[in-house]
């Protein structure tokens, strides 16, 4: 899978570093500002990679959100109808406008900390990981064929300590299945695991989806002791084998951002 990389001159560390992870995890970072063509415009450099990737992703910070080629990028990308995946830092994501819009789900968010590079570097580092697992869920649901998985959570902004829900549909095989919410924090190691009480009647045990199922769903779940801030919530559906290799695996995955305050 080839992702295009967009950022601005200022975050060329995170460029960087978002490109070397997603070689080691099999990807093909497609940067512009890496490519020698000589003679040829930025401009058709820019188009062509973009119509060649499969997958597009800005960094947008508070350096690059007024940036005129970021914005550009995410513009043409849109009107070819790339997949668009943000990495957004928490601060400026109340800004966003136009085609990655502050109501769009944006569940690969980090915090910036710009007094203390480290603690940036290592919030920008989970969002990118985030990203890649979750490329490398799409990239496994696309080779299995035949399964078909959306999912929304509501409401997307909410006191803290209230509920929030999820609704998910699937269609597709899957042995002793269940619906699982991996939840996590932006700005702190916090995670939390919200479970479908019906698919998953037993936390340890297998799930009651057996089969070629069509499936829909919603389970509400309590954000009672969470901080404050950003979360990426990851809808997932699992298998679970019985015996003595017993294990569960995630089958499909939906990826969705919410805010506490």
């Amino acid at each position: 899978m080839k992702v295009f990389v967009s950022h601005c001159s200022q975050d060329d560390n995170k460029r960087i570093a978002l490109a070397s992870a997603l070689e080691k995890n099999g990807f093909e970072p497609v940067v512009v500002v890496a490519r020698q063509m000589p003679g040829m415009p930025l401009v058709v450099k820019v188009t062509r990679a973009i119509q060649e990737a499969d997958t597009f992703v800005p960094i947008l910070t508070s350096a690059s959100i007024a940036n005129q080629w970021v914005n550009q990028e995410i513009g043409y990308a849109r009107g070819i109808e790339k997949p668009i995946l943000p990495i957004v830092e928490t601060a400026i994501l109340g800004s966003l406008k136009g085609f990655v819009h502050a109501q769009d789900d944006l569940p690969f968010t980090f915090q910036g900390v710009t007094a203390r590079r480290s603690s940036e570097a290592s919030n920008f580092r989970r969002a990118y990981a985030q990203l890649i697992q979750y490329l490398r869920r799409q990239e496994g649901s696309e080779s299995a064929g035949g399964q078909s998985m959306s999912s929304s959570i509501a409401p997307r902004r909410a006191r803290a300590g209230s509920d929030y829900t999820t609704t998910v549909t699937f269609s597709g095989s899957v042995e002793n299945g269940f619906f699982d919410n991996y939840v996590i924090h932006s700005g702190s190691s916090f995670t939390n695991w919200d479970w479908d009480p019906i698919t998953l009647p037993h936390s340890s045990g297998p799930g009651t989806l057996n089969g070629n199922v069509s499936v829909s769903r919603s389970y509400r779940h309590s954000t009672k002791g969470w901080p404050l801030g950003w979360f990426t919530i990851h809808v997932r559906l699992y298998s679970h084998s019985v015996g003595p290799k017993a294990e569960r695996v995630v089958v499909a995955e939906n990826v969705h951002s919410l805010e506490l305050y």
